[in-house]
This record gives C-alpha cells, sequence and structure tokens, in this order.
C-alpha cells in the first residue's frame, strides 16, 4: 500500500513579510531617527540663537553702561582736580597765613621779655611786683610755646621741616622734655613718676624735635589732669624698638575722637584744647616728628574720664 504525503494547508501557516515591506519598515525608521535628529539639532541651534541673541543684547547694554560709567569718570576727573587744585590754593594760603601770624606775634614777645627782665630788679621795690614779674614770664613762656607751634605747622604744611640726627640717649631726650614740662606739673602739684631699664638706649634723632615729642605729650598730660593727678612715664625695651608710655589719670579721651586725636586742628579736641590755651597743633607735631624718626604713635583711652595714654615706638640705633 502506497502512502500519500499531504501538504500543511495554506490557510494554517503564518503569512510572512514579503521582503519588499522589511524594507520599506527599516528605512521608514532610519528616516524617522534622522528627523529626529534633524529636530534635535535645530532647536539646539535656536536655542544658541537665543542665546547669542541674549549675549548680544547683554553686550550691547554694558557697552551703553560703560560709555555712560566714562562720561561719568571724566566729569569726575575734571571735578577731583579743581577740588584738589582749590584744596592746595587753600592749603598754601593757610600756611602762609600760619607763618605770617606767627612771625606778627613774635615781634611784640621780645619787648617784652625785655620789659620783664627789666621789671625782675625791681621786685624789691614792691612784694606784688614779684607776682607780677612771675605772671608775665609765664604767660611770656606760653605764648612764646605757641607760637613755635604755629611755626612748625606751616613748616610741615610746607614740607620745611628737617631733623638734625645724632646719635642721642633717650635718657637725655626724657631729661630735657622733663625740664620742659616741669613747671606746668609742679604748678599743679601733680606727681610725675620716671621708670626706665638700666641699660643705655641710643637713638638715631633730633634732640630738639623729639624733646618737642615728649615735652608735648607730658604738657598735654598736665593740662588734662586734674591738681595732686599722677602722670607716669614708662620705658621698655622690644628688641631693636624702644617703647615709651606717657600716662596719666586724668579727663581722658572720647573714643569718636581717638582716631582722629593726631590731625591738625582737630574739630572735636578743639574746644578742649581752646579750654586749657592750646590751638590743637602739638599732637600733630608729635605724630609727623615721630614718623620722621621711623616711629609710630598711638592713644589708648576708655573715654572720658578714665585718662589717656600715648604710647612712642622709636627704631634704636
Amino acid at each position: 500500500m502506497h502512502h500519500t504525503a499531504l501538504s500543511p494547508d495554506p490557510e494554517d501557516a503564518p503569512a510572512q513579510p514579503l521582503p519588499s515591506e522589511q524594507n520599506l519598515q527599516a528605512l521608514h525608521h532610519r528616516e524617522v531617527k534622522l528627523l529626529r535628529e534633524t529636530i534635535n539639532q535645530l532647536l539646539i541651534m535656536a536655542k544658541m540663537q537665543l542665546q547669542e541673541k541674549d549675549k548680544s543684547d547683554a553686550f550691547g547694554l554694558l557697552i551703553m553702561q560703560l560709555r555712560e560709567a566714562n562720561q561719568n569718570l571724566v566729569l569726575a576727573t575734571f571735578g577731583a582736580q579743581d577740588m584738589q587744585a582749590s584744596a592746595e590754593a587753600t592749603t598754601v594760603r593757610q600756611t602762609e597765613f600760619l607763618a605770617m601770624l606767627a612771625h606778627e606775634l613774635r615781634n611784640p614777645l621780645q619787648p617784652l621779655a625785655m620789659a620783664n627782665d627789666l621789671l625782675a630788679k625791681k621786685v624789691d621795690l614792691d612784694p606784688q611786683l614779684a607776682h607780677v614779674h612771675d605772671v608775665i614770664g609765664r604767660q611770656v613762656a606760653h605764648m612764646a610755646r605757641l607760637i613755635d607751634d604755629l611755626l612748625d605747622a606751616s613748616r610741615v604744611s610746607s614740607g620745611k621741616i628737617t631733623l638734625q640726627l645724632a646719635p642721642i640717649l633717650l635718657s637725655d631726650i626724657i631729661a630735657s622734655a622733663v625740664e620742659v614740662g616741669q613747671a606746668s606739673i609742679s604748678q599743679r602739684q601733680q606727681v610725675l613718676s620716671v621708670s626706665m631699664p638700666k641699660e643705655a638706649l641710643v637713638i638715631e634723632g633730633d634732640l630738639v624735635r623729639l624733646t618737642q615729642v615728649f615735652a608735648n605729650l607730658l604738657i598735654n598730660a598736665s593740662k588734662f589732669t586734674h591738681e595732686f593727678g599722677h602722670i607716669d612715664i614708662v620705658v621698655r625695651r622690644h628688641d631693636d624698638l624702644v617703647e615709651i608710655a606717657v600716662s596719666d589719670d586724668g579727663a581722658g579721651i572720647a573714643l569718636d575722637i581717638q582716631p582722629f586725636i593726631f590731625d591738625l586742628f582737630t574739630q572735636g579736641f578743639r574746644s578742649l584744647e581752646r579750654a586749657q590755651g592750646g590751638v590743637g597743633i602739638g599732637l600733630s607735631l608729635v605724630r609727623i616728628i615721630t614718623q620722621l624718626h621711623g616711629g609710630t604713635v598711638d592713644v589708648f583711652s576708655a573715654g572720658v574720664g578714665f585718662g589717656s595714654q600715648f604710647v612712642l615706638q622709636l627704631p634704636l640705633s
């Protein structure tokens, strides 16, 4: 018996895509992918264009601001030059006025001093003449110090202050300053103490000018310290520097004035100076002369009523 093989029914077998259909699907996927990439690139380019536009707008705005700032700077420069020229002219006039005033005030002092010297020979004639002689002598000396300060202020303003440098002992400077300030201290019956190291400390400096520095500090301390008050001078060595502190238990200095205490004619300190017979020049000279010697000066005070301390540092020779 012969068996005949039956072929499967075409309707029962799964349908297979034609080769041309597969190619169309692949081509479609590639075109879709390419289109997406193109769209993404266009979006990126659009974003970059917007950023560039923003940068361009910002750059244009910046240029306008720079032009405006440059114009303002030019105007400010001319204004500053005018102000500087005006300030320099004012300084020159002030310096000339101070120098003229000092010389004019000095002229009558010499005959006053000579007349007082003649009066000293007549004090035996009347007991009151001795008192008058002492009063005139003190006031003439006080006027001479004020005039010297005015002359020094004019020299400082014009840059004409000079130093005669030589090796000098700090003890000699302190002794000379104490000698100058002793009259004021004794008159107010104040107690002055001086503490110095035993070793000899030598400074390359100007004896007259450094004596003026410490005498000004002592006289100031005496003026602003009550009767029977205390004034201390303490000297310490720190390597190649020497520190000199002049302290008192007097009126003290307001905290808001302290940063400007060494400025010429300090406004806040001027009323105190006038009340005590000064013109607000001494401390400015203290700072300038100290700086010319390569040193520094600082002020310390807890406020009004708590005394004050001036600390100088000078290089040792």
